[in-house]
């Protein structure tokens, strides 16, 4: 039967230890950097790391925390909706249109660290999500819990959909934030066909 000598003990150990924290902290300190050299149509990269600029200077300086202390903490209705508030401010920054929009989303949601997943025609995942969508096309982010003040080692993902309305000229129909609790959770699939950056309607059929 074989042994392990002892001299690989306090490796092991130390590998043991640190598993976990490393772990945890992987997602912290992973580069999503390509996530913010996306481009939404006539939308450029340059307009779009302006309004980026723009929501890390208004966290920093104006807006409230995303979850505050206290009893509200984990209020999926108030984070949804202050989400939605700040997609507000930030698409005044950019054009009017549909890829203002979705730039706008992106820039919000990136500024509080999240990390996009999916742009979906309903709950599918497609090439053309917009086309292909029959009422709405879902732009899905997840936001770790610990970016903002809190320690969830497990359950740390909150989800985030923001639905745009089809047949309403694409304008946002929801923001939606689901807080995991131990009991539940949800997470969006990774996209195969929009992995990286927020898929944009054809600049031929969008509407303004």
């Amino acid at each position: 039967m074989g042994y392990i000598p002892l001299r690989f003990v306090p490796a092991i150990m130390a590998i043991i230890l640190l598993l976990p924290i490393g772990v945890y902290v992987w997602p912290l300190v992973r580069p999503l950097e390509s996530q913010d050299r996306c481009d939404f149509g006539p939308v450029s990269n340059a307009q779009y790391r302006l309004a980026l600029a723009e929501v890390r200077r208004l966290q920093t300086q104006e807006w409230p925390s995303l979850l505050p202390s206290g009893k509200s903490q984990f209020d999926q209705e108030r984070l949804s909706k202050e989400l939605a508030r700040r997609v507000d401010i930030i698409e005044a920054t950019l054009p009017q249109s549909i890829f203002g929009r979705i730039a706008a989303v992106h820039a919000v949601m990136r500024g509080a660290g999240a990390e996009y997943l999916t742009t979906m025609a309903e709950n599918r995942d497609s090439a053309l999500p917009f086309e292909e969508a029959r009422s709405v096309a879902i732009v899905g982010y997840r936001l770790d819990m610990n970016r903002l003040g809190y320690f969830r080692p497990i359950r740390r993902w909150i989800s985030v959909g923001v639905g745009f309305r089809i047949a309403d000229g694409y304008q946002i129909l929801t923001i939606s934030a689901h807080i995991p609790s131990l009991l539940y959770f949800h997470e969006y699939a990774r996209s195969k066909y929009h992995a990286i950056c927020p898929a944009i309607p054809s600049t031929s059929l969008a509407p303004a």
